[in-house]
């Protein structure tokens, strides 16, 4: 092979793993905003469906309300915001008083178990509170929101 072949050569492999390289990070960002609105659809059902979550239920949906949260979609925003307002009017006093009561004595595991969750809905929820301000920034319905959902966590 010629030295002018073997540059071609290395020219074309050199673009071709750019272009899958493009091509990938493409994808990567579609199927992105595509779970995104998948779970924003997953929870504005929800929301109709208070009655079906639980404690448990409600800390395994926290990192995924904090991910819409990030979201630049407004609705996406909106959405996690509506859900995460009555989830903590409902669980928030229970959180806060299971966090703030000393210790249990002897072995209780469901006790045990109710507050290592609590333990990490509130971590989860202080995420939350140093987001909002950030939309409070952004206006309108997200900021009126957010404002409402930042008055429930100081009364929790």
């Amino acid at each position: 092979m010629s030295p002018f072949m073997a540059l071609c050569l290395i020219r074309y492999y050199m673009l071709w793993s750019s272009y899958l390289w493009f091509c990938h990070q493409i994808f990567s960002r579609e199927i992105i905003i595509i779970r995104m609105q998948v779970q924003a659809d997953v929870i504005s059902v929800l929301v109709e469906k208070m009655e079906i979550l639980t404690l448990d239920l409600f800390s395994s949906l926290l990192p995924v309300l904090i991910g819409l949260l990030d979201s630049k979609t407004e609705r996406h925003v909106k959405v996690s915001l509506d859900l995460l307002l009555k989830l903590v009017a409902v669980f928030g006093p229970m959180i806060r008083s299971t966090v703030s009561a000393p210790p249990s004595v002897g072995v209780d595991l469901h006790a045990q178990q109710r507050r290592e969750c609590c333990n990490q809905c509130f971590m989860q929820l202080q995420k939350i509170h140093m987001i909002l301000p950030i939309l409070v920034r952004r206006g309108g319905l997200l900021a009126k929101s957010a404002q409402e959902l930042n008055l429930v966590l100081q009364q929790c």
